[in-house]
């Protein structure tokens, strides 16, 4: 496959590599995958801080930073991948070290890619747990893609007995998902391509609902005796790839099935379960616009995701980062999507820095 490379974020890795106080561990990649094309395609980076001197010069990553990373492939759009790891020491780096790398983020299937930046040269790795291969790249100007937004609400009854166990209850509500999705219908024409709906300027129109003729769910006013009626809100953004993108809505139903499914899951995960109402208490969307791109975080304030938690620490010194790289804008909206984050965990003390944060940044 060809690796190509947005030419902005090529620039913006060299100037990490040439400050003099480089507080960079390493680099996460995002991008896209198209088979169809043969093409991999490199777009954006999220800058992890170093927190330990002697790990700035080895390929060092913990297992709390690898749930990070877990963590944000669940908030990133649906076909937005990590793509692969940056690291900026200086010299060739040993194919022992790439190897023993290449194991431990073998849990992010999509990562497969290392790229180290020195001060005069840049190499390209494919991580391979047999013999890494040194690789070269191209690099090319982006535009990112206007994100599709897709909503859906399931509904259909299941038996009772399911309120009597969390697990059966959330199994139900998994298997429930596939339910007359071949009946699906969408709030757009079938016709339409993802592109051309894509470069709608206004979001709503970029907003897809996806449902089930009332008719076909065979539902009444009245729920029959021994079962339960359950419902869950579901959404999920996705990146238009450039493979995606000449497809129309009627050729995606099996991505959009994986992809609400990816939401669903990360909701049975942090969701919990009230016992006097019999009813899941499902996580909130916290909407944070990232720097060109749309991450949802999964938040319930009696459940929150200890690697959630801690991603969006790193975030925070990302967004610094980025403002020294002149995003100062960006990481200002950035930085104050985040604070509602932190509102809803009840976090004065976080709350706090990124109001200090912001005034900064203001000022420059």
């Amino acid at each position: 496959m060809t690796l190509v490379i947005d030419n902005i974020l090529l620039d913006q890795m060299r100037n990490i590599c040439l400050e003099k106080d480089n507080k960079v561990k390493f680099s996460i990649l995002l991008g896209t995958i198209d088979s169809e094309f043969n093409e991999i395609t490199l777009l954006k980076a999220v800058h992890f801080p170093l927190e330990d001197v002697i790990s700035k010069m080895d390929l060092t990553i913990s297992e709390d930073e690898i749930s990070q990373l877990k963590s944000l492939q669940f908030m990133l759009p649906y076909m937005l991948e990590i793509i692969g790891l940056v690291y900026y020491i200086e010299g060739e780096i040993n194919f022992d070290n790439l190897k023993e790398l290449t194991t431990k983020v073998k849990e992010i299937p999509s990562l497969k890619f290392l790229v180290n930046v020195q001060k005069s040269e840049i190499n390209y790795y494919q991580l391979s747990e047999n013999k890494p291969i040194k690789i070269t790249a191209q690099a090319k100007d982006f535009e990112l893609p206007n994100l599709l937004k897709f909503i859906y609400t399931m509904e259909f009854e299941t038996s009772k007995k399911v309120l009597e166990n969390q697990k059966e209850l959330k199994k139900s509500l998994f298997d429930g998902l596939d339910l007359l999705w071949d009946k699906i219908v969408f709030s757009r024409d079938n016709s339409n391509t993802l592109n051309s709906l894509q470069q709608a300027k206004n979001s709503l129109d970029r907003t897809i609902e996806i449902t089930i003729p009332c008719e076909e769910k065979h539902l009444t006013s009245k729920t029959e005796i021994g079962k339960v009626f359950l419902a869950l809100d579901l959404h999920m953004n996705v990146f238009i790839s450039r493979q995606l993108g000449y497809k129309k809505l009627s050729e995606i139903k099996d991505l959009l099935n994986k992809a609400l499914k990816r939401d669903l899951i990360v909701k049975l995960q942090r969701s919990i379960y009230d016992k006097e109402i019999h009813r899941l208490i499902a996580p909130g969307k916290i909407l944070l616009n990232f720097f060109g791109i749309e991450l949802n975080a999964y938040l319930l304030k009696d459940n929150p995701s200890k690697y959630e938690y801690q991603l969006c620490d790193k975030l925070i010194f990302h967004a610094k980062k980025m403002a020294v790289l002149n995003e100062t804008k960006q990481a200002r909206i950035f930085i104050r999507d985040l604070v509602v984050y932190y509102q809803t965990l009840n976090d004065e003390s976080k709350q706090l820095e990124l109001g200090k944060l912001i005034v900064d940044l203001s000022s420059t």
